[in-house]
């Protein structure tokens, strides 16, 4: 069975093919016309006939949960960019490639290590909120009445702000039966 990565690989791939990689006199005929009057049909040229860089460091730098089409959109978007800076220099048209890949790479990592932050940050976020759940039910077992703030704030060392937001977070969730935080808590709970 042919998953949807697969199906968007397929289709980049086959747009990449379209423009294959130029020979360098033709992308220095079309740095200079890109350098003199109307240049937005020469760097949109040069910038479909670069598309493999993006789609190369996309497939590169991508983990298994990773989406591929997000990936080569960010490193599309780098080279654009760098065609549009590297035409407004004065590079010759052998340095364009490797600036296009300079720019790619930064962007593709900039957007995996943001992925990164988010993915601890959103794992941080449920085992605090867990933490919290098994504090709150620890503590009305052990004081047979509800917690106070300050309670669970001296229990989980932590600032009595930070536990009235996740309490808030945690209640409401429960409140509105979030489908995304509840099974994953009782999962956990499970786990435990």
């Amino acid at each position: 069975m042919t998953s949807l990565d697969d199906t968007l690989l397929d289709q980049l791939a086959s747009q990449v093919r379209a423009h294959p990689p130029l020979p360098r006199a033709e992308v220095a005929r079309l740095l200079r016309g890109a350098r003199s009057g109307d240049a937005g049909g020469e760097r949109d040229i040069l910038t479909r006939h670069h598309m493999s860089v993006a789609l190369d460091a996309a497939l590169a730098r991508r983990g298994p949960a990773d989406d591929v089409g997000e990936f080569f959109q960010e490193a599309n978007l780098a080279v654009v960019g760098a065609v549009i800076e590297y035409a407004a220099g004065t590079g010759d048209a052998a340095g364009l490639l490797a600036h296009v890949q300079r720019a790619v790479t930064a962007q593709v990592d900039e957007v995996r290590e943001r992925e990164r932050r988010v993915r601890e940050e959103t794992e941080a976020f449920m085992r605090d909120t867990r933490l919290l759940d098994i504090a709150v039910a620890g503590l009305e077992t052990k004081l047979g009445r509800p917690a106070t703030t300050e309670e669970l704030a001296t229990v989980l060392e932590w600032t009595p702000e930070r536990v009235e937001a996740l309490r808030a977070i945690l209640e409401d969730a429960r409140r509105l039966d979030d489908g995304s935080l509840i099974p994953y808590l009782d999962d956990e709970e499970a786990h435990a």
